[in-house]
């Protein structure tokens, strides 16, 4: 019988963590394109609460995925893509020096930047100044995934900055 409920409670457990880790309370339903120069991007229009909306593009590739044969060169310019690239999710975070605390998805496919910017746009003939984030962590450590992007919206997309996060490859794999 304590085996019976052992099971029952790992499989509650199971599906507890599970839904944790799948709910996420952003509509990214509204869609927004953008042009790159290796293609088309799709994200989504997010309104925070404090009533700041945003055009957010989650996980545009910056380079080649570094595995295999790429895995300790300089990151190479990735190929043109010709379907629209859905960026509505965050890619997984470099593999950080010491990944034993971690608690975010971590791969060595990560080079993808994150694009927040104002949904109106700019009065200025020059567009919006940019903001460019590249977290700390002395190569050891250190995602952007954390930082969101409600709170950029609400932070600097409500004083018109365009924001975009850097990772990078860190510890071994980016020294």
């Amino acid at each position: 019988m304590a085996k019976v409920w052992l099971l029952l409670i790992f499989v509650i457990l199971e599906a507890a963590i599970v839904v944790g880790q799948t709910t996420d309370p952003y509509d990214r339903s509204n869609p927004v394109s953008a042009q790159t120069q290796f293609g088309a991007v799709e994200g989504f229009i997010h309104a925070a609460s404090d009533g700041t909306v945003s055009n957010v593009f989650l996980g545009i590739p910056y380079a080649t995925p570094p595995i295999g044969e790429l895995r300790f060169e300089r990151p190479i310019a990735p190929e043109v893509w010709l379907n629209t690239l859905e960026t509505k999710q965050f890619r997984n975070s470099c593999i950080p020096y010491n990944y034993g605390n971690v608690k975010v998805p971590i791969s060595e496919d990560c080079l993808y930047v994150n694009v927040i910017a104002p949904s109106e746009p700019s009065d200025d003939p020059a567009g919006y100044p940019v903001l460019v984030y590249i977290p700390g962590g002395g190569f050891w450590y250190g995602d952007v995934i954390r930082a969101g992007f409600d709170k950029a919206t609400k932070v600097f997309a409500s004083r018109g900055l365009v924001t975009i996060t850097v990772p990078y490859r860190v510890g071994l794999y980016g020294n």
